[in-house]
């Protein structure tokens, strides 16, 4: 797997280039190590065990990730997710910022014709990620959205900004349950 991995004093986080999905995020905190994004369990299996119809995103599916659009293309052909989930990053900038560590990368195909830039910036002994991005020229309407996945054995509590709208497809996106499970309840 083709990734980067930045570090500040208390946090790293690696990005897969191969779809731009975050890959790792390692917090240390009180003498303990967290790692509260999730991957799929499918993740580094044989591609030719997953369905070949599967998009790169799915079958590297594992942190957070960009969406644009956010769900099926109905504008432009694209996989699921939009090619910011299902296609190669490369690396722009890799410096030390004064308290920290930052990146930026570039989306190498267009959405919508616009370029796409992810920002990733590590701040030291912030136990956060803090991550932009930007859309450059271009031109219509897509639903952007991140889509985080999150692993919390233990439990834990989620804080979120408000929504206008959340919704979830009629039926399961994986109905296999040897091969995936879901919380939603469908429809």
């Amino acid at each position: 797997m083709d990734t980067v991995t930045i570090k500040a004093k208390g946090i790293s986080v690696t990005l897969d280039l191969a779809v731009g999905h975050i890959a790792d995020m390692t917090v240390e905190a009180d003498g303990r190590r967290l790692q509260p994004l999730h991957r799929a369990p499918w993740v580094g299996a044989p591609r030719e065990s997953l369905p070949q119809d599967l998009p790169e995103g799915t079958v590297r599916l594992s942190g957070d990730f960009l969406c644009a659009p956010f769900s099926r293309a109905d504008v432009e052909e694209a996989p699921l997710h939009g090619w910011p989930a299902n296609s190669a990053w490369d690396l722009v900038e890799d410096s030390a910022i004064s308290d920290g560590w930052r990146a930026s990368f570039r989306l190498r195909r267009k959405v919508m014709g616009a370029s796409v830039d992810k920002v990733l910036t590590l701040r030291d002994n912030h136990p956060f990620l803090y991550q932009e991005h930007v859309f450059f020229g271009g031109a219509g309407a897509i639903s952007v959205a991140h889509h985080p996945m999150t692993v919390m054995r233990g439990g834990g509590s989620l804080a979120f900004s408000p929504k206008r709208y959340a919704a979830s497809p009629a039926d399961p996106l994986e109905p296999d349950p040897a091969r995936g499970r879901f919380l939603l309840a469908y429809p």
